[in-house]
Formats: C-alpha cells, sequence, structure tokens
C-alpha cells in the first residue's frame, strides 16, 4: 500500500549537484558562498552612493515584481541552460533594485549593516573548513561569530538596545534562510551553475508561496486534510 508523504518531496533537476562526488558539491557550495557574498557586497557599497530619496514602499515594490519575474523565468525554463542564462540577465535590475532599498532603510535606521555580518562569517566557514563542510556547522558556527560580532558593532556605535535586538534577529533569519535554502539549492542546480545559485538565493524569498500552493496541490492529489 502506497502511504504519501504530508510534505511534497523537494524540487529536483536532472543531474543536479546533490548527485555529484562529495568533493565537487563541497566546491560547489564553497563557490556559490563566494559568488553570493561579492553580490551582497556589491550591493551595500552601491547602496552607499548618494541616490535620491525614494518611498520605501515603491521600491519594495519594485524589488517584489523582479523577484516574482525570476521565479516566473525559473518555473518555465527548470531543468535547462536558458534558465541560467534569463536569470543572470535580469539580476542586475534586481542588484540595482536592492541598492536602492538598503540606501533607504539605512537612511531611516534600520540595521542593516548586521547582513554583513553574517555573509562574513559564512565565507570565513567556508575558508577554514576544509573538506568537512557541513549545512548545519555552517549555521551553527556563522551564527555564534555573527552574533558576537553584531553585539560588538552596535556596542561601539552605541546603539539603543532595541536596535541591537533588530540586528541579532536580522542576521540570525538572514544565516538561517541562506544556508537552508543553500541546502535545497542543491537539488535544484547542476554542478556548472553556480551563478544561478547565488540568483536562486535572492529570488528564494517568495518560496513561501510558492511552497504553499504545491502543498495544497499535494494534499488535495492524495487526499490529505483535502478531500479529492
Amino acid at each position: 500500500m502506497f502511504i504519501p508523504n504530508y510534505i511534497p518531496d523537494p524540487v529536483e533537476v536532472t543531474g543536479n549537484a546533490s548527485l555529484s562526488p562529495y568533493l565537487d558539491r563541497v566546491k560547489f557550495a564553497k563557490k556559490v558562498v563566494a559568488y553570493h557574498f561579492l553580490s551582497v557586497v556589491g550591493v551595500f557599497l552601491a547602496s552607499a552612493a548618494p541616490w535620491p530619496r525614494f518611498d520605501l514602499r515603491l521600491i519594495s515594490i519594485g524589488v517584489f515584481t523582479l523577484i516574482f519575474t525570476l521565479s516566473l523565468v525559473r518555473i518555465e525554463t527548470r531543468g535547462t541552460q536558458l534558465d541560467q542564462r534569463l536569470s543572470l540577465i535580469l539580476f542586475p535590475a534586481l542588484w540595482v533594485s536592492l541598492a536602492f532599498a538598503l540606501h533607504e532603510m539605512r537612511s531611516l535606521g534600520w540595521p542593516v549593516w548586521s547582513v554583513l555580518c553574517g555573509e562574513l562569517a559564512l565565507v570565513i566557514y567556508a575558508a577554514t573548513c576544509g573538506r568537512d563542510y557541513s549545512w548545519f556547522g555552517q549555521w551553527f558556527l556563522s551564527l555564534v561569530g555573527s552574533s558576537v560580532a553584531c553585539w560588538l558593532v552596535a556596542n561601539q556605535l552605541g546603539l539603543p538596545a532595541s536596535t541591537v535586538w533588530v540586528a541579532l534577529l536580522t542576521n540570525a533569519g538572514f544565516l538561517t534562510y541562506v544556508v537552508y535554502d543553500s541546502a535545497m539549492i542543491m537539488r535544484r542546480r547542476r554542478i556548472d551553475e553556480a551563478g544561478g545559485a547565488v540568483v536562486d538565493l535572492y529570488r528564494d524569498v517568495l518560496n513561501v508561496f510558492g511552497y504553499a500552493v504545491r502543498c495544497w496541490r499535494h494534499w488535495k492529489q492524495h487526499g490529505i486534510w483535502i478531500p479529492r
């Protein structure tokens, strides 16, 4: 008798990175960490430019529209080389939009710098772990190290306790998302698609909505919670 899972199986593409030899997987994971770090640092550097002020709500609409467009591109081209090519072509527009968003958030006093602490911790782990790459180890050690760094920076800047907590929670949420999604991306990207994997780390913030739809379809198909 077939008993279906209560949640749908993860999305996979044929020949994905998780099927490669261990050392190739480690190399791929480290490459994604490095590329993502460079992209995030680039966004922060661009956000430091003297951009004109814009309404953050309008910028947010633009950011989510671009992320939604990138998600549609992946859905329509998943598993093909066209996926990565189109994603990399569209990504600069999202990158610039995020720079505007960070510029505005920093002007409003948000401790967006805490994300850099997390990114730096991820890079340090990837550079020092050697062959012993562990997703949990990366998350835990990066969280501890970056949390200490956030606390030290916040105290050096003389920030109020409420802002310190926002910085710590932002960093923790960011790290949890990036590490978890990086692990899942191993099944959705091939070993030569590190660039596409970096774009995935940006657009997958909308996965919570897509995953809800997948769960509903899965439950309806198998009569779990929802009658057929």
